[in-house]
């Protein structure tokens, strides 16, 4: 993240699961079952990501704009946003982070009139396994985090949860991995997932690993379609019985 002129610019990447998908869930769902075994992924995040440059603005509004598509812009309010997390979609992760925010920080983000987020460049593409719904979710964070006043130091693991929160406003049923985004460009870590914290915010937890050697990965896209709604809102049906979750996190 860098400054220039009172603008504001931020990468934020996407993330490969290297192994151990699915297995934060046991952070949700392992407190109903002793006998639910921690959860552990081992992730990467990629050099592809979102390009932003973020500003004030005059206007009491939230704009989020993208270089392609349509463009995004609603009071910035929790009563104007929350509905619009609500829905659904991608904007849904905009508007929720935002209430997130509003709601964790609501002095400092007083202190904010308007917002401006330019999307301006996206080479992480989008709908395909990579966190692009996570990705825009922390840029939304430290894009707020840095527009304040005064400017918010966030450590790595506040940016996750409140990102977390903010997905969690809309109707995707996130798990916990996928905020891992921000460790940033290239980075790797392990993660674990405690099945019987006591304190949500704690419940995750990130060890950044040192790589002896490069690590190289050829993702393919094979042109396939998927609604991550559905599969998340499955996954987690399926996740509440917590025998199933045992078995699936490597238990007896």
């Amino acid at each position: 993240m860098s400054t220039s002129g009172g603008d504001v610019d931020i990468f934020v990447p996407g993330r490969l699961c290297i192994l151990g998908e699915h297995t934060d869930w046991s952070a949700e769902y392992g407190r109903a079952d002793g006998d639910v075994p921690d959860g552990y992924t081992l992730v990467c995040a990629t050099d592809e990501g979102l390009y932003a440059r973020c500003s004030r603005s005059d206007e009491a509004t939230l704009r989020f704009e993208r270089a392609e598509g349509p463009q995004f812009v609603a009071e910035f309010s929790e009563e104007a946003l929350l509905p619009i997390a609500r829905e659904g979609g991608f904007w849904s992760y905009v508007a929720g982070t935002a209430v997130a925010m509003l709601r964790r920080f609501p002095r400092e983000m007083a202190g904010v009139r308007g917002a401006r987020i330019d999307n301006h460049r996206t080479t992480l593409p989008l709908r395909k396994g990579l966190s692009s719904s996570a990705a825009v979710c922390v840029l939304v964070v430290r894009a707020l985090a840095a527009l304040s006043e005064p400017p918010l130091a966030l450590t790595t693991r506040d940016t996750m949860a409140l990102a977390y929160a903010g997905e969690s406003l809309t109707p995707s049923g996130c798990g916990r991995m996928d905020q891992c985004v921000a460790i940033g460009r290239g980075a790797v870590a392990l993660m674990t997932f405690a099945a019987r914290g006591d304190d949500p915010q704690r419940d995750v937890q990130l060890h950044p690993l040192r790589c002896g050697a490069p690590l190289h990965f050829v993702v393919c896209d094979v042109a396939g379609g998927k609604d991550t709604v559905t599969i998340l809102r499955d996954l987690r049906g399926g996740l509440r019985e917590p025998r199933r979750l045992a078995t699936a996190a490597g238990g007896d």
